[in-house]
């Protein structure tokens, strides 16, 4: 078994899938399913976390999450504000039109002394 487990969260519009791999071997090793919860999305994370095997949870090296919630809305025809979260990119990486609707951590890390150590903004 590899010391490199990765964690994958997959918010659908009906189940939030959560997964357990070995990155080595590329076996799964725990696997849960949870309803969605549409009001608070952190709930259905949460139910499905809590159903994966905790003993691996030490080693997880990599999270993923996805979702295909943005792609229901536009199906099913439903308007909401939208946000990306873009990590690793600055102000500058974010297209000019978009500038203004945005908020870059590293500006409020700045703002407040802080040591920046991870760029992250919110689209």
């Amino acid at each position: 078994m590899s010391v490199h487990i990765g964690l994958g969260i997959d918010v659908g519009g009906t189940n939030t899938d959560a997964v357990l791999i070995d990155l080595g071997d590329r076996k799964v090793l725990s696997f849960a399913k949870a309803p969605t919860t549409r009001d608070d999305l952190s709930k259905g994370i949460g139910d499905a976390l809590k159903r994966l095997d905790r003993i691996y949870f030490p080693r997880i090296s990599l999270i993923s999450l996805s979702t295909t919630l943005a792609t229901n809305s536009i199906v099913e025809g439903v308007r909401r504000r939208v946000c990306g979260i873009l990590i690793g990119y600055g102000p500058e990486d974010i297209p000019p039109n978009w500038r203004k609707r945005s908020f870059s951590f590293q500006e409020a890390i700045r703002s407040r002394g802080m040591r920046e150590s991870l760029s992250i903004s919110i689209v």
